[in-house]
């Protein structure tokens, strides 16, 4: 899930800083680490580490939504969120099932992963993730590379 959010965090924070917001950049950094500090006083003693992991992933978020909030007042941007949404749960899905427990032999562990891990642009390719003009440039791609 941070993946996402800093994939959508750099291209705000691009944004922002090549149209001279660096303040709205210092000011959601700012705002992240009062809400990482504050949640972490309340949520360490309760949960503990992944009290911790709460904190930051939720200051994250919050880091995240403030500026996208400002990229989308001062340059717009239609992002395509069912897209977005379907490369998250397909991503989400090979990642649990990546990291079941199939062996405790290192060479099948590695295997099992480096099989989910190729599988991943199978599987958005057979989910009609890609559109036609994905698909072509792709196309050209491996023409160029197997010559």
């Amino acid at each position: 899930f941070s993946y996402l959010l800093d994939g959508i965090r750099n291209i705000t924070t691009n944004i922002l800083a090549a149209k001279k917001k660096t303040r709205i950049i210092a000011f959601t950094a700012v705002f992240g680490l009062i809400i990482n500090v504050a949640l972490n006083f309340i949520l360490i003693p309760v949960l503990g580490i992944f009290g911790a992991a709460a904190a930051t992933l939720l200051a994250y978020t919050g880091i995240v939504i403030i500026g996208y909030i400002y990229q989308q007042k001062i340059f717009f941007i239609q992002w395509d969120w069912n897209r977005i949404f379907q490369l998250f749960l397909i991503a989400t899905v090979i990642f649990i099932l990546a990291y079941l427990p199939i062996s405790e032999n290192i060479y099948m562990v590695v295997i099992w992963k480096l099989f989910f891990l190729s599988s991943f642009p199978v599987i958005l390719y057979f989910s009609r993730f890609f559109n036609e003009a994905e698909i072509e440039t792709f196309k050209k791609l491996l023409q160029r590379f197997s010559k």
